[in-house]
């Protein structure tokens, strides 16, 4: 009885309508005034994508959510909309030694522990097609390039979204290593110019790298000339097309990214499709060497505290990465200041650490919300960012988008998507038609409206 529409009809497994409440004490406000044009809202349950379609396209649905295969044909119209969320999907790797020691030690000769090699893990990212991916897996995804969306927000009171601060620019521009491409004269004028420029894809620097990480396999004693790489890859179980579809495109990917180099016949997959959600502990165990399509939620306007996900020994998708013994320098006023990735990370919740700098002074620091150093602050994330990306085990790969099309009978408050508002909803939405003239103008097609 609280809200601006309440239930009127409940069809179980058909239908729910809705209808505007009388009681609602919004729309005597005078702020909501010419609001609410919506005076009844009616859900149809339609289990068949195609059949919603026929529906949308008969006039009888205002909008569509579209699929790999719709978006095919509508990927392109003046009637498509494109909603970006807020988590990132990653390739996820656990190049743990000696449990990938063990795992080979089961096959003769198998390797596994190429994969603990960072110049490894840093060509499987140069030579991933993110872009191809997306388009053979979930075509209204993106392809993605940091650890944090641009849907990300660092500043909720002025939202501010983190990807457009200097900081979150620096760390993208330096990860890619463009730094040195931006200003008069040169490749790109300006920071943002270089960062649209980002695909992640430089197949001859991702050849160069797997040449390099051979050679050093060799070299460490970690694989013999004779060796073929084994890389099991999660997904969580047998029927889902998108994830068949994204073993797959990385197979052809990889096998096709490693002809004319030292590692071409040598670099095989395996599939186990078993893990079901148990995926995040599969990869920790080694039962399974590559997860991807794989993320956090959540914490939109918190990316501060999100940061655990990625850091805490807790929460992590790769278990080798040491946290609290790894070391990560960041300026503060115009001091280097060292303490650990995890320091950093609990410094940001409001925590008191001890940073030391070059000379070894040591002070306490803390840099939560309360501490009133939001630059300061932004720093530290950017640089913990940066940190995540380096290690090359959580390797950035698509965005969390959809899409789909919207009716000509209905018009947006807003044309551009605002997180957590989205476009204004039912009670911004206006239409171009009555009922009745709506009835008229799709008789007047046929009965059949184009979108295309």
């Amino acid at each position: 009885t609280n809200g601006p529409f309440m239930v009127s009809e409940l069809n179980m497994g058909e239908s729910v309508v809705m209808v505007k409440n009388p009681y609602y004490y919004g729309y005597n406000d005078a702020e909501t005034a010419n609001r609410y044009w919506t005076t009844r809202i009616v859900y149809d349950y339609v289990q068949e994508s195609t059949t919603a379609l026929e529906l949308f396209e008969q006039g009888k649905l205002d909008s569509k959510g579209l699929n790999a295969e719709e978006m095919q044909i509508y990927s392109k119209s003046e009637h498509t909309y494109y909603q970006t969320g807020d988590s990132t999907f990653f390739i996820a790797l656990n190049p743990d030694m000696d449990a990938l020691a063990a795992e080979q030690a089961k096959k003769e000769n198998t390797n596994k522990t190429i994969l603990t090699i960072k110049e490894f893990r840093m060509a499987l990212s140069f030579a991933l097609d993110r872009s191809a991916f997306c388009l053979a897996t979930s075509p209204t995804n993106g392809p993605a390039f940091g650890v944090y969306s641009s849907i990300i927000v660092s500043d909720p009171e002025n939202g501010t979204a983190y990807r457009t601060t200097e900081q979150a620019k620096d760390a993208l521009i330096n990860f890619w290593g463009l730094a040195d491409e931006i200003g008069e004269g040169k490749l790109y004028a300006d920071k943002d110019e270089a960062i649209d420029s980002i695909t992640g894809y430089n197949l001859d620097l991702g050849k160069e790298y797997f040449n390099k990480a051979y050679d050093l396999a060799i070299e460490q004693g970690l694989m013999d000339e004779d060796d073929v790489i084994e890389i099991c890859i999660g997904i969580p179980n047998a029927k889902s097309t998108t994830y068949n579809n994204g073993y797959d495109f990385l197979v052809n990917n990889y096998t096709e990214a490693v002809k004319g180099t030292k590692l071409e016949g040598k670099l095989t997959f395996t599939k186990d499709d078993t893990i079901g959600n148990g995926f995040a502990d599969a990869l920790k165990s080694n039962q399974v060497n590559m997860l991807f399509f794989v993320g956090w939620t959540g914490s939109a306007l918190d990316p501060y505290g999100l940061m655990e996900a990625y850091t805490s020994t807790d929460y992590q998708y790769d278990p080798a990465w040491d946290t609290t013994t790894e070391n990560l320098t960041i300026a503060i006023d115009g001091v280097d200041y060292t303490a650990t990735v995890w320091a950093w990370t609990e410094a940001m919740g409001g925590k008191k650490i001890t940073i030391t700098a070059a000379d070894g002074t040591t002070k306490e620091f803390s840099a939560g919300s309360s501490d009133n150093i939001p630059e300061i602050r932004l720093d530290i994330l950017a640089a913990l960012e940066g940190a995540i990306l380096q290690t090359y085990d959580m390797i950035p790969l698509a965005d969390d988008a959809s899409a789909s099309l919207k009716g000509m009978q209905i018009r947006y408050y807003v044309e551009e998507y605002i997180y957590g508002v989205g476009r204004g909803g039912v009670k911004y939405m206006q239409y171009n038609y009555t009922d009745a003239e709506w009835d008229a103008f799709v008789a007047a097609q046929g009965g059949k409206l184009n979108y295309k």
